[in-house]
């Protein structure tokens, strides 16, 4: 602080999962705390298993019974996990072709791993629609940075970018009818969560007040 005063905490931090309600009090805990950290959450749809980023690979815990299983064990930075809208499956951006790539797998962590999305700029943060028609997510691109791009998933559809600005756009999530994506974008000179219609992406507007993310 100004005066000198050197604010700092001692001891290893821990990790929970935890449940809070809409006043901000824990209900309940989800497995052991832990010192390894537990990054980007994910609810699966029945609200029975919740994946994350723990270490450098994907987890799956059980809200039920805490305990937990492992989904990817590849040697490189698996990050990103969604869950897809039957409960089925997992997508999650890896590292593991060399490009830094959506990949899916079966939420069992049985089979192989296969390649969603690829290309060569780096494709981040992939979240499902709730028909399973379409994936979204954001792109880091040469001149632009972050856009938002979705991935049909029926027929041979291709990606398509969907909000492509100077600003970064990025961490897109659906509405529970699919009609609407929100995300964060900096266009305002700061971070400030938007909403805009989808897939057009023609009408958008911010949703927070003094920024967000």
């Amino acid at each position: 602080s100004g005066d000198g005063t050197l604010v700092y905490a001692t001891g290893a931090s821990r990790y929970e999962l935890a449940w809070i309600d809409r006043s901000g009090g824990i209900t309940g805990t989800i497995g052991q705390s832990q010192s390894d950290a537990i990054k980007y959450l994910s609810i699966s749809p029945d609200d029975r298993r919740v994946a994350v980023m723990e270490g450098l690979d994907i987890w799956i815990y059980d809200t039920i019974r805490g305990g937990k299983s492992r989904l990817t064990r590849e040697a490189v930075v698996d990050i990103f996990p969604a869950w897809a809208p039957d409960g089925e499956q997992v997508a999650f951006t890896s590292f593991r072709s060399g490009n830094i790539d959506i990949w899916v797998k079966q939420a069992t962590g049985t089979g192989e791993a296969r390649l969603l999305v690829g290309g060569p700029e780096d494709q981040r943060f992939p979240r499902w629609s709730p028909k399973d028609d379409f994936l979204v997510f954001y792109i880091l691109d040469p001149e632009t940075e972050r856009d938002l791009w979705y991935q049909p998933l029926t027929g041979d559809g291709r990606p398509e970018p969907f909000v492509k600005s100077p600003a970064q756009e990025y961490a897109p999530c659906f509405s529970p009818d699919g009609d609407y994506v929100v995300y964060v974008s900096d266009e305002s000179g700061r971070n400030e969560i938007y909403v805009t219609d989808f897939p057009a992406g023609n009408n958008r507007w911010p949703v927070s007040v003094n920024g967000g993310i």
